[in-house]
């Protein structure tokens, strides 16, 4: 409301300053714009809180909202309806999640961490049928796709891909400086659970102990951070050249 042109703000109140009810004789409006007549109390209360004395009065004094020229009152309505739609946005999430946590048994995140990790809410995905699994899971190929095996993005394939080399011997080491993967691509030709299974014996010892919720998005956001780019398109770990095939010549990573 502070950011609205003074005729608007006018419509609210009478001569004295005092809110103008929907219903009143002195709303001249409610004939012409009978749609106002849901909003109208917000909008005269919204008045009212804008005044000297009212409840952001002296808010909007300390932050120079009053005087604003009529372009810098523009301005400002512009930036604030941006971060308005910004605020809906993240306040539509945040009921979503409200709504799941309602039902967020351990059975179900249980299941959405399988999904996440496998491609499955119970049971093995792809990489985890082995041999019968799909064939694109047993080599690097869909790393230059997002990871994405029969249309899912997993974190079992994605850990694949940031640390298996093309064929022995590549350097940068693959996912760890210490050590490599006991296999490599080349060897998957039969069971892409295989180099999984690998991967995860190059993993540190797990902590019995609860993660908590600042820890995942720490996580992420470092994670994100390691996110390169190349030509617009994002790589997360080693990229020199072509794709990430898992050659150190070319890239040992995912896009």
């Amino acid at each position: 409301m502070s950011l609205a042109p003074p005729e608007w703000q006018k419509q609210f109140v009478d001569s004295k300053g005092d809110e103008i009810a929907w219903e009143s004789e002195a709303n001249k409006l409610k004939t012409s714009q009978p749609q106002w007549a849901d909003k109208w109390q917000l909008w005269s209360k919204a008045k009212q809180d804008i005044k000297d004395t009212g409840k952001y009065g002296q808010l909007l004094k300390e932050n120079k909202f009053i005087g604003l020229t009529d372009e810098e009152r523009r301005i400002a309505a512009q930036m604030h309806q941006s971060r308005l739609a910004k605020t809906a946005h993240m306040a539509s999430k945040i009921a979503g999640f409200k709504t799941k946590l309602k039902t967020a048994t351990k059975e179900a995140v249980d299941k959405l961490i399988n999904d996440a990790v496998f491609g499955a809410e119970n049971g093995q995905g792809e990489i985890q049928k082995g041999a019968t699994g799909d064939a694109a899971g047993r080599s690097a190929g869909a790393c230059n796709t997002d990871g994405a095996i029969k249309g899912r993005e997993t974190i079992d394939y994605a850990l694949m891909c940031l640390c298996l080399g093309r064929g022995g011997g590549e350097t940068p080491k693959p996912c760890d400086e210490e050590a490599t993967a006991s296999v490599d691509w080349a060897c998957l030709a039969g069971s892409a659970k295989t180099g999984y299974n690998a991967v995860r014996q190059l993993c540190p010892k797990a902590h019995a102990a609860p993660v908590e919720a600042a820890e995942i998005r720490q996580a992420l956001a470092d994670l994100r951070r390691k996110i390169k780019l190349n030509a617009n398109v994002g790589y997360l770990r080693f990229y020199a050249a072509t794709g990430c095939n898992g050659s150190s010549g070319n890239g040992i990573c995912i896009n």
